[in-house]
């Protein structure tokens, strides 16, 4: 009897485990002592003796569980550095702007603007006899964009040049004040 239980058991096993599309499986006997596992339900004369159901599993390949978390994790830290990465340009941003509005509390404050191309500049404050003094700032100014100088005294005097490379041109000697505005020109 023992024996014919296990067989019973493991056949049950085997068609639940093969028999993806079953939802309920039937075990029953026949007239003649046969057992039977089903998808259907025994035939009038059939004894059942035992119904198994379990929950249909689709055929389709699903991700292993591991992987959804994977795919989570890797959206977390992608947001992660879009939010980090905007914190810190507003962090620069913010920066920029108190730079800015502590240089233009200063009276000898001014703007160094490009023309329509990119220029080279040298800028130095301007002793008492207008002559050159320290340098205050060297670099490139963007078409169309202002650089903010800040000198020690009124004046300043600036040399550009529209190539990287090459002599310095027009050197001149202006007011910087009051956050004024100094256009460049060719």
């Amino acid at each position: 009897m023992n024996k014919k239980l296990l067989m019973l058991f493991i056949i049950v096993t085997c068609v639940w485990t093969l028999n993806g599309l079953a939802d309920r499986v039937y075990i029953w006997t026949d007239e003649k002592g046969e057992s039977h596992i089903t998808q259907h339900p025994p035939p009038q004369k059939g004894n059942l003796q035992d119904v198994m159901d379990y929950k249909h599993e689709s055929r389709t390949k699903q991700p292993p569980p591991q992987a959804q978390p994977e795919k989570d994790r890797q959206a977390t830290e992608k947001e992660l550095f879009q939010d980090t990465e905007a914190a810190r340009k507003r962090a620069v941003e913010a920066v920029r702007r108190q730079e800015e509005a502590k240089a233009l509390s200063n009276p000898y404050t001014c703007y160094l603007q490009a023309p329509d191309i990119d220029v080279w500049v040298s800028v130095f404050n301007a002793n008492k006899y207008k002559e050159r003094d320290e340098q205050l700032w060297s670099g490139k100014i963007e078409k169309n964009k202002q650089q903010l100088i800040t000198a020690k005294g009124e004046w300043i005097i600036f040399d550009y040049r529209t190539e990287p490379k090459g002599p310095f041109k027009n050197n001149s000697v202006r007011t910087c004040s009051g956050g004024g505005v100094i256009r460049l020109v060719r």
